[in-house]
């Protein structure tokens, strides 16, 4: 057979189409390459050479009788080059493996690999030699090393191999019965050997149990990773055929191949299609069986085939034990189940256990169909993997619902849509839209009418955007969802997924979907269009704020203000709002010095341009108003509430929304200024006016409601607070939902009710039901969530239960830290109730650290007289004189509390508490080392505010 020189795009061509027509039934082969060769005669001759005689026998009697004698087994070979051929160990669709004796320069056995004969075409030549050249790159301990290579006297190359006597890497572990640690261990080493064939820039794409074999060493298991038969270069073109691939297959193996890998995209692939089956071999080591069924795999159509590793989730191992039952006979299971753990050194329920949570979680990131969210690297997976060995923190963390809800959506698509019709009109609209302007404006000639009519079609987006309700459309999702699955279906679903979070899944579309591509369709129809570019980006910001997505809010935000500064200048009513919109933006995510910038930038020009009771005006008095009591600068704050309310009565008169927005802001701040009596005057007369003035289907007749049952409670007037509150929840649940986020902060504000009540079972029942509401609905670090957190671990630590209060006091520390900042008051305050339950439980170097921490970040966001800063130093005084140290105890306890006294948010029973601790901070100096003044000290803290009493 005379050689063809090929080129690269030739070549390339050839691999690609070879591999396809393996696939392809036998009578409609030839015709499918003929086509897709597009008339390259050499290219189609070369692949029918390989295809056209070798899958099926209804071909073999197509083919001349030299090409079907080739194909069937040739006789043993006596030698080989240098190597005396002992016995065959098998063979693969291009080559064969023999065992063979070397005797020159060392006397040693090696597997010898060569090519078939019939198939030493030129394209096979040049992948065998390419493939020899691959192995020779590697030296690693877990390897098998290519000795050397030649070619017989007929012209058929081969290479000698070192020759692994082990057994593969499941066969190992369960003989030796290997718990789960040594399992994780020898994986590791596993992982190392790929990362070196990565580092050589060779991909494996075959890696499975039989692939990976293990020998018994003087140090203990030593596995080797052989046949880099189907390898892919990265930067060289090496085979594309395993050793064990059968004819006619895909390569690969089916049970261990990624989505990638099985979309025939070969040149696409890339080093993480190793890491998914390096996390299937993972998965069988430790559950005894590959994620998904291998006899279904071997016997389902390549279509059905590639439709599950594309689209089926596998269960986590966790579950995987527990619902094996599932599969077979009861007892049958069971028995498999006991078999498997014991193999394991432990028992189903117990591995289940050892399962759940960082294997679980390191598993399904490398079997990921999304390689992007996969470990980047094998050597990542090593790292993750040593973690877990090590009890500290994987990386791979659990997959966030919101991503896992959402790929159950999509293979739900239809009854998605359905239930979405909204989402789905507004991407239509959004589409449509675009569309329309583009038409707009290049149908119309006059300038004026043109941006008429693109005004137009911009105002008719903007009012579908603004009306988006993640909550709704959440609950409308699941609702047809539910009705529209089956049952079965969908608890299969749920169980591989977990708990369904359908306003995540909501958020995950508004966002990611149909938001991302109105952004993109603005930034490309609207280019030209400054101006309405501008008014479209900061509607899509506004949206993103109000559904809480404060982070992707920010680009469009910022890019909004940026042009309507350089177009229509500062002094602009449109520059303005973007202003103060920023403004709002950057204190509700904790960047309260920005915020305030901004703030009083847009209020100094409103006043100037437009006058004081502009409406707009009155919105910047109102919104630097908020700042400042966020801030705890009460006496900035009080003018600038009163001024909003009162221009507010004057211009939108007494029953108006914006006045009740106005009157309870004033009122919240009067309950900061100890001023609890006009507070109340002033909810009382916010929850008259809602039930005025707003409609019985209104939730925001529950926001005065709420603000006065939590004044009363404040007071110690429980009784009294219970039936507004109730009214609250049960108004919120009957409108809004169990579910929705208003309706959980209510629970929230009851449990803290029945808390003061001292109807403790009640409270953590309530919490508890809050916390799984908002796991299952609201976001990771959604607000509610985080101070549901809190205040539970508060609940715990008062009863005592450090132990179960410390997780919620760190889970809601980690969130307010990711989405507020180190320094944000609910970050520090959630530091220091940590710190408190940490001094209770003795450890006081540890609430030492968190309290100073607390302490150094109140005193970078805070001011002096900021309640929280003053109770946070008197507590790091209090637990430095625990720990014996007096006088830095003394200056932080004391001089503090001396100012804390003369604030006016200083309650009666706070400064008793306070000097309660004084007295025994003092008393135990004076127990320690006995000074002047340390009793006299302690007396008049105690005669003085602790009215005489011991």
């Amino acid at each position: 057979m005379p050689d063809r020189p090929f080129s690269t795009e030739q070549l390339e061509l050839i691999d690609k189409l070879t591999e396809r027509a393996m696939s392809v039934p036998a009578e409609s082969r030839r015709a499918m390459l003929e086509e897709a060769c597009g008339g390259d005669t050499d290219v189609l001759d070369e692949i029918w050479e390989l295809v056209g005689a070798e899958v099926t026998p209804e071909e073999l009697s197509d083919v001349s009788p030299p090409i079907a004698t080739s194909i069937g087994r040739e006789a043993l070979p006596d030698q080989i080059g240098p190597y005396k051929v002992l016995e065959r160990l098998g063979e693969g669709g291009f080559g064969v493996v023999y065992l063979a004796q070397q005797t020159q320069p060392v006397r040693r056995k090696v597997a010898l690999k060569i090519i078939k004969p019939g198939m030493d075409s030129s394209a096979v030549l040049a992948r065998f030699e390419a493939e020899f050249q691959a192995l020779a790159l590697m030296d690693h301990p877990s390897v098998a090393h290519v000795y050397d290579g030649g070619s017989t006297p007929e012209g058929r190359p081969y290479f000698a191999m070192e020759l692994v006597k082990g057994v593969p890497i499941t066969d190992f572990c369960d003989r030796h019965q290997m718990g789960l640690r040594a399992r994780v261990e020898l994986m590791i080493k596993v992982c190392e050997a790929v990362q070196h064939a990565h580092s050589k820039a060779v991909i494996h794409r075959d890696l499975k149990p039989s692939n990976i074999l293990v020998e018994e060493g003087d140090s203990g298991p030593s596995p080797k990773v052989i046949d880099f038969g189907v390898a892919k270069a990265l930067s060289q073109r090496l085979t594309e055929r395993t050793l064990h691939t059968e004819i006619g297959q895909m390569i690969g193996t089916p049970e261990y191949m990624s989505p990638e890998q099985a979309e025939h995209s070969l040149l696409d692939v890339d080093t993480r299609s190793d890491v998914y089956s390096l996390g299937v071999v993972l998965y069988e080591l430790l559950v005894g069986r590959t994620p998904f069924d291998p006899l279904v795999m071997r016997t389902a159509g390549y279509a059905e085939i590639q439709r599950i590793i594309r689209e089926t989730d596998p269960q986590r191992p966790s579950t995987r034990i527990t619902q094996a039952s599932r599969r077979g006979p009861a007892a049958g299971a069971a028995n498999a189940n006991t078999a498997i753990a014991q193999a394991r050194r432990t028992d189903p329920t117990q591995l289940s256990k050892l399962l759940e949570r960082d294997l679980d979680w390191i598993v399904l990131k490398c079997l990921e169909k999304d390689r992007d969210r996969r470990y980047e690297t094998a050597s990542a997976l090593a790292t993750d993997l040593r973690r877990y060995l090590d009890d500290e923190t994987v990386l791979a963390g659990a997959p966030s619902v919101s991503y896992k809800v959402s790929k159950f959506v999509r293979r739900n698509r239809g009854p998605v849509i359905a239930a979405g019709v909204v989402s789905a009109s507004l991407l239509i609209a959004t589409g449509v839209s675009t569309a329309a302007a583009v038409v707009a404006y290049q149908a119309q000639q006059d300038a004026e009418e043109r941006a008429e009519e693109l005004q137009l079609v911009a105002d008719f987006q903007v009012s579908q955007l603004r009306g988006l309700d993640a909550q709704q459309l959440g609950v409308g999702i699941r609702s047809t969802i539910l009705d529209s699955v089956p049952e079965q279906s969908f608890s299969v679903a749920t169980d591989a997924i977990g708990p369904v979070n359908f306003t995540n899944v909501a958020l995950a579309t508004l966002q990611d979907g149909i938001l991302a591509q109105s952004i993109e369709a603005i930034d490309r129809d609207f280019a030209d269009r400054p101006i309405l570019h501008a008014g479209m980006l900061q509607t899509a910001a506004l949206t993103l704020r109000d559904l809480g997505l404060l982070g992707a809010a920010l680009d469009p935000q910022q890019r909004a203000l940026q042009i309507r500064r350089d177009r229509k200048g500062n002094d602009d009513r449109d520059t303005l709002r973007s202003i103060d919109w920023m403004g709002v933006l950057r204190q509700l995510r904790g960047e309260t010095t920005e915020a305030e910038s901004l703030l009083t930038e847009a209020l100094e020009r409103r006043r100037a341009l437009f006058g004081d009771l502009d409406e707009d005006t009155l919105l910047s008095v109102s919104n630097l108003g908020v700042l400042y009591r966020s801030q705890r600068q009460l006496a900035e704050a009080e003018p600038l509430m009163r001024e909003a309310l009162d221009g507010r009565r004057q211009t939108l008169g007494e029953e108006h929304p914006d006045t009740l927005v106005s009157l309870n802001n004033l009122a919240l701040l009067m309950t900061d200024l100890a001023r609890p009596e006009e507070a109340e005057v002033m909810f009382r007369e916010g929850v008259d006016l809602s039930r005025r003035i707003l409609a019985e289907d209104d939730p925001e007749r529950f926001t005065s409601l709420t603000h006065l049952g939590e004044l009363l409670v404040n007071l110690g007037r429980l009784n009294e607070a219970e039936p507004y509150l109730r009214e609250a929840l049960e108004g919120r649940v009957r409108l809004l939902g169990d579910a929705h986020h208003s309706t959980l902060s209510a629970k929230s504000n009851m449990a803290v009710l029945l808390e003061q009540l001292g109807r403790l079972d009640d409270a953590e029942s309530m919490y508890t039901d809050a916390l799984e509401g908002c796991r299952e609905t609201l976001m990771r670090d959604h607000p509610i969530t985080l101070r549901v957190l809190n205040n539970l671990g508060f609940l715990l630590n008062r009863q005592g239960r450090t132990a179960d209060a410390e997780p919620y006091f760190r889970e809601a520390i980690e969130g307010r830290r990711r989405t507020l900042g180190e320094n944000h008051i609910q970050t520090l305050i959630s530091t220091h109730n940590l710190a408190g339950m940490l001094r209770d439980a003795g450890d006081l170097e540890g609430a030492e650290v968190l309290y100073r921490r607390s302490v150094s970040g109140a005193r970078q966001e805070l001011v002096e007289t900021h309640p929280f800063r003053m109770v946070t130093t008197m507590s790091l005084g209090r637990v430095l004189g625990m720990r014996g140290l007096f006088e830095e105890g003394e200056r932080e306890l004391v001089t503090t509390f001396d100012a804390y006294v003369e604030t006016p948010s200083a309650d009666a029973r706070r400064v008793a508490e306070h000097a309660g601790h004084i007295v025994e901070f003092y008393e135990a100096w004076h127990a320690q080392v006995p000074g002047i003044g340390h009793d006299e000290r302690a007396q008049r803290y105690r005669s003085e505010y602790l009215a005489g009493g011991d």
